[in-house]
C-alpha cells in the first residue's frame, strides 16, 4: 500500500468496498480532501444501498479521519 501524495485523494472503487479503502488508509487520509465518485446504487440499478437518510459521501466521510474533507 503507497500512501497518498499530494492534498487530494480521489476515491475511484466500486462503493461497496469504499469505506474499507477509507479505513485501510485511515490517518495517511488527515488533512486531504477526498473525492468521492462512487455511485452508491443497487445492483439492479433501482434504488440506493444507503441507509434511509444518508449519502454515499455521508457513509465515506463517517469512516474518514475527522480532519478529511469528503466531497
Amino acid at each position: 500500500m503507497v500512501d497518498p501524495a499530494g492534498d487530494i485523494a480521489v476515491l475511484a472503487v466500486p462503493y461497496a468496498g469504499a469505506t474499507a479503502v477509507v479505513r485501510e488508509y485511515g490517518d495517511a487520509l488527515q488533512g486531504k480532501v477526498i473525492i468521492d465518485i462512487t455511485n452508491p446504487v443497487s445492483p439492479d440499478f433501482q434504488g440506493f444501498v444507503t441507509p434511509d437518510g444518508s449519502s454515499g459521501v455521508q457513509e465515506i466521510a463517517k469512516a474518514a479521519p475527522a480532519g478529511a474533507h469528503v466531497v
